[in-house]
């Protein structure tokens, strides 16, 4: 696990505070390719000009002082950003707004893990450390009791997010998930064919192949091994030619699978 808090803030349910750490879960990429010039093969810089006169301005959002909800190319309306920020100000806990079962969330979560959350420590204040342990661990065993999770509310930099508190271990992981206007219709005219007895039959015998126990260390991220392979001259870079597929029946191509 990362040392890095993030952030102290407060679980909140109703009246009832738990004060709380938050750590950042998942990595950063560490290999990260950029764009190089072919005139002389430095890296491209990108620059922010005003849409109008052409100025040159800051990269750094914050020392703007205001935003502008837009329409196109157009300016609907100015909001300064000192009011932006002071909705971020009144949100700086999670706020737990319901308990739920998974299968009531669905699909709508995302699946990547966000945070952990730890039990607030102060060094300076063991009895404080400990209340905090105990309000901590009283969530965290009525969520493993129950097999609920929580749904919460909580600001982080200038985004609202709606996120699922759950246990992992002796700590909590807290994920995204999306809200309702940001689910996209399924396209109506999704097509459907009807599958033969022997068809079936031949894609459980496949996929039967493939049936193990699922555990995340198993899986690596060949892709960026093989990027650091390459950039450190430990393999050559081919490219091989697509080879085009011939035809064949569905029976045929289950079978050959």
């Amino acid at each position: 696990m990362s040392d890095r808090k993030i952030a102290s803030m407060d679980i909140t349910i109703g009246n009832f505070d738990i004060p709380i750490d938050l750590y950042k879960a998942v990595s950063d990429d560490k290999e990260e390719l950029k764009i190089i010039t072919d005139c002389c093969g430095s890296p491209r810089k990108l620059k922010y000009l005003c849409s109008k006169c052409e100025k040159e301005v800051s990269s750094n959002y914050r020392e703007f002082k205001q935003k502008a909800l837009m329409s196109g190319d157009e300016v609907v309306k100015v909001i300064p950003s000192e009011l932006i920020n002071s909705f971020a100000k009144t949100r700086s806990n999670i706020n737990i707004e319901s308990f739920n079962s998974e299968q009531e969330i669905g699909f709508q979560e995302q699946k990547e893990t966000l945070y952990y959350i730890l039990p607030e420590t102060d060094s300076k204040n063991k009895d404080r450390t400990a209340r905090n342990i105990k309000k901590f661990s009283l969530l965290l065993t009525y969520l493993k009791l129950t097999k609920q999770v929580a749904v919460a509310k909580v600001v982080i930099y200038t985004k609202e997010l709606l996120v699922k508190l759950k246990p992992f271990g002796n700590v909590l992981t807290m994920n995204g998930i999306v809200y309702a206007e940001q689910i996209r219709d399924i396209p109506k005219d999704t097509p459907t064919a009807e599958i033969q007895e022997a068809e079936m039959e031949l894609m459980k015998k496949l996929a039967e192949r493939f049936r193990k126990q699922f555990v995340l260390k198993a899986y690596r991220n060949e892709y960026s091994e093989k990027l650091n392979q390459a950039i450190n001259g430990e393999i050559e870079v081919t490219v091989k030619p697509k080879q085009e597929k011939k035809e064949v029946s569905l029976l045929d191509e289950l079978e050959q699978a």
